[in-house]
């Protein structure tokens, strides 16, 4: 195991998603995702590392919901918790005036989470989100669950968003220390997102260090 700051899995799931052609926006998303569900112990570099290595931006922009539909799925069949996420983020005070939301067929939810977690922090707002009969309540300050019975499948038929207007109980805080993840894998993560890195030239090497000049 090593022990990785939250900081440091929000840029390298960033970078992973540059590397497989998603948008920044969108690798904004799955980074933060990441990061949030890392501060709670959950395993946001793990979920979304096995997301990413198996798809591409352009592969996931199939997954994209039909946002017109009211129940959102997509046209390939499997929804991209990624694009999924982020267009419940752009609407999600429409979402939260009406009776909530499904989307079906969620590959990977709980990045789709992460994100909804994110949204519950930044407008202040308690929000549930419930997929493989395992309801979690985001809260800005938290999350309200059972963290040991949550399940972090790689596909869920259902994956329900509704507004939360009874009182919340005890919150669980994220917490700010490092997240411990498996050496291998986190090699793995960190091969993916180098491949963001601009190659090295003849005319970088050389001007690496002070060069010719000393201005001290």
């Amino acid at each position: 195991m090593v022990a990785i700051t939250l900081a440091e899995v929000e840029s390298s799931i960033r970078k992973c998603a540059q590397a497989k052609q998603f948008s920044w926006g969108l690798s904004e998303e799955a980074g933060k995702s990441a990061r949030w569900l890392a501060a709670f112990g959950l395993p946001g570099p793990e979920q979304a590392y096995a997301y990413l290595a198996g798809t591409t931006g352009n592969d996931s922009y199939a997954m994209r919901p039909n946002l017109h539909a009211s129940s959102w799925r997509s046209v390939t069949g499997a929804l991209c918790p990624i694009i999924g996420g982020a267009a419940v983020s752009d609407r999600i005070a429409r979402i939260l005036q009406s009776d909530g939301l499904t989307l079906e067929n969620v590959v990977f939810p709980t990045i789709l989470m992460g994100i909804v977690g994110q949204t519950s922090r930044v407008t202040g707002v308690p929000i549930s989100i419930s997929f493989s009969e395992t309801p979690i309540l985001c809260v800005p300050e938290g999350i309200v669950c059972n963290v040991d019975e949550i399940r972090f499948p790689e596909h869920a038929k259902t994956v329900i968003i509704t507004r939360f207007y009874e009182r919340v109980p005890q919150v669980i805080k994220p917490k700010t220390g490092a997240y411990s993840v498996d050496s291998s894998l986190w090699a793995d993560i960190d091969a993916l997102a180098s491949e963001t890195y601009a190659p090295a030239t003849e005319e970088s090497r050389s001007g690496a260090g002070a060069g010719l000049t000393d201005n001290d």
